[in-house]
């Protein structure tokens, strides 16, 4: 009973760690903000979410991950309809592609973000690295009250991190010595019946 009562305490501090950490860095809140406004939105708050964006030289998009095979088209308007705003403030036609740096890779960025969708009863896995230091994942899905998603980490292919709720948006916090030549697997699996549109911010704290 004592140890059952440890665990749980224990769990219990880790998860508010997380929670902290997302609550705490005024970067990462302000980008979770600005992409919840995406949900439902319309052309003016789209715009204005454009203008967040443009007016935010935090970021960068986190182009560097390979499409899954499990990934579903984001078609139609149920999607935040992220990763126009973000190719259109990075101007992408005119600048790099996916595998240059100006993405998560790049060491002048420590926030990247992109939007995938899921399809449903499906696992997606993404692996990224050149990340150092303490990690933030946050993964937003568009209609929260009908998700049903499960995210879990891996480092080096060990299991890793631990996730909170907020808001039905799910926070993974890995508090452990990362280093550039780490990999770092990210497993987001939808066991809903529908195929749901997800925004996967990271942030790249690059403290021990």
């Amino acid at each position: 009973m004592k140890k059952a009562f440890l665990l749980l305490i224990i769990n219990v501090i880790l998860f508010g760690q997380a929670f902290t950490q997302t609550k705490t860095d005024p970067e990462l809140q302000k980008l979770t903000k600005t992409v919840a406004t995406l949900r439902n939105a319309d052309e003016k708050t789209w715009n204005k979410a454009l203008d967040a964006f443009g007016h935010d030289s935090l970021w960068t998009t986190m182009d560097e991950v390979a499409r899954d095979e499990n990934e579903c088209w984001l078609l139609g308007n149920n999607q935040f309809k992220l990763n126009a705003i973000l190719n259109r403030c990075n101007n992408y036609d005119k600048k790099m592609v996916r595998g240059d740096f100006l993405n998560g890779n790049d060491p002048h960025y420590n926030y990247s973000l992109t939007e995938r969708g899921i399809k449903r009863q499906c696992s997606v896995s993404y692996e990224l690295s050149y990340r150092e230091g303490r990690q933030t994942f946050v993964v937003m899905p568009y209609n929260p009250k009908t998700a049903q998603l499960e995210v879990k980490a891996y480092l080096n292919d060990k299991p890793v991190g631990e996730t909170s709720i907020d808001n039905g948006d799910i926070v993974l916090s890995i508090n452990a010595n990362v280093i550039k030549s780490d990999t770092i697997r990210l497993v987001i699996t939808n066991r809903g019946n529908e195929d749901i549109p997800v925004v996967i911010i990271n942030h790249n704290s690059r403290k021990y």
